[in-house]
């Protein structure tokens, strides 16, 4: 069996979907947060780590609750591990179930 997967990834992307969504650049939720643009990228990316007290940062500049933040990410990683289940039992291939998972849950 793969390693279970974890709700880090969809949280990375939903930084980035809601950070488009209210029309700010990397610049400019770096700026907001006073931290810098390559730190927003590398969170966002996946090439450093996600503390709390930055998703709770990030989450106040962009005007959201903590919850909201995670909402999503969480029905995500719900999917992704039920898919994870049926490929384990053989009843799906992962790759393909999962090749449409990001569009589909967007």
């Amino acid at each position: 069996m793969d390693e279970r997967p974890t709700i880090v990834p969809f949280v990375r992307d939903e930084i980035a979907r809601i950070r488009a969504q209210e029309g700010m650049t990397q610049a400019d939720l770096a700026r907001a947060c006073g931290w810098t643009q390559s730190r927003i990228s590398r969170i966002e990316s996946g090439s450093a780590p996600i503390k709390l007290r930055d998703l709770e940062r990030i989450a106040a500049t962009l005007g959201v609750e903590l919850v909201r933040m995670l909402e999503r990410p969480s029905r995500r990683l719900r999917e992704r591990i039920k898919l994870q289940e049926l490929a384990d039992a053989g009843q799906i291939d992962l790759a393909l179930a999962t090749r449409g998972l990001c569009d589909d849950l967007r």
